[in-house]
């Protein structure tokens, strides 16, 4: 009995954030997009100057709601550190994680 919680308690911690992830995106990012374009109409001054010298830095909205280059690597990088601690029966690709982008 003690065998079967164990394999359920595994399969939670290797696919739970994973699922958790996939539901949440399909509710997040609409939302996210929505509210992006709007976001500097209601900065202070101070706000706005920093949203602006981020963008400059990172050359994209850092409010945009999309896998760019930027969240691709540091997406990967999670998923090899998951992947090199035997977390990960396989390595899902970004479109399983993220099906909506």
């Amino acid at each position: 009995m003690n065998a079967g919680r164990d394999v359920n308690q595994r399969v939670a911690q290797v696919f739970g954030p994973i699922l958790i992830l996939t539901g949440i995106a399909g509710f997040v990012i609409p939302a996210k997009k929505a509210s992006t374009s709007g976001a500097p109409a209601y900065m202070s001054e101070e706000e706005r100057r920093l949203y602006e010298r981020e963008q400059k830095l990172l050359g994209l909205d850092p409010n945009e709601c999309a896998l760019n280059a930027l969240h691709k690597k540091t997406i990967e990088r999670c998923l090899d550190y998951l992947e090199a601690d035997g977390l990960l029966p396989r390595r899902p690709t970004l479109r399983e994680i993220f099906p909506l982008s």
